[in-house]
């Protein structure tokens, strides 16, 4: 956690990043209470940093982590300008600048000309619009976020997997 916030308690915040992570990792009822014990009893490690620094954000928290199968994951999020948008700023290895909505999706593939392309179709062609999109590349790989305005099923996702070169993709739902 960094920038202005550490100005005030945040460990709701460490609580509430415990909480999401557990969610996919155990069955057991959870919440912002019993988070940290059942993090310790299922052999989640956490090691919770603040910093009243923060160069790019007001204020930004980052989760940085590796999955039971060993792939590392880092994500984090931040508070920008004189509105206090709220951004998602980092996506595993890749710098971005979008804007928080209540569906995102997350597209990793291999960073060639027309790949964007064929997704949107792919997407419009079913109804998908997408408001807002940032994409980053590194050592020719790419991963495209996505504001979109729907849900996207699972059969969708697998259509833009298929269309594209070794890629991947997720949608998530954010709930407040």
């Amino acid at each position: 956690v960094r920038g202005e916030v550490t100005r005030h308690d945040v460990t709701v915040l460490r609580a509430g990043a415990l909480k999401g992570v557990l969610a996919r990792l155990t069955p057991l009822p959870l919440s912002l209470v019993n988070a940290a014990e059942l993090a310790r009893e299922t052999g989640v490690f956490v090691r919770f940093a603040t910093s009243s620094e923060s160069p790019a954000h007001c204020s930004a928290l980052a989760i940085r982590g590796v999955l039971p199968d060993g792939t590392p994951l880092a994500v984090a999020g931040g508070l920008s300008g004189h509105k206090r948008t709220h951004k998602l700023v980092e996506v595993g290895e890749h710098e971005i600048d979008l804007g928080l909505t209540g569906r995102m999706l997350f597209l990793w593939y291999t960073d060639e000309p027309g790949a964007i392309g064929r997704a949107g179709q792919i997407l419009g062609a079913d109804g998908v619009n997408i408001p807002a999109m940032a994409v980053a590349r590194s050592d020719g790989r790419a991963m495209a976020a996505m504001s979109v305005d729907s849900d996207v099923p699972d059969s969708l996702v697998h259509r833009l997997v298929a269309a594209l070169d070794e890629a991947s993709a997720r949608f998530v739902r954010l709930t407040p």
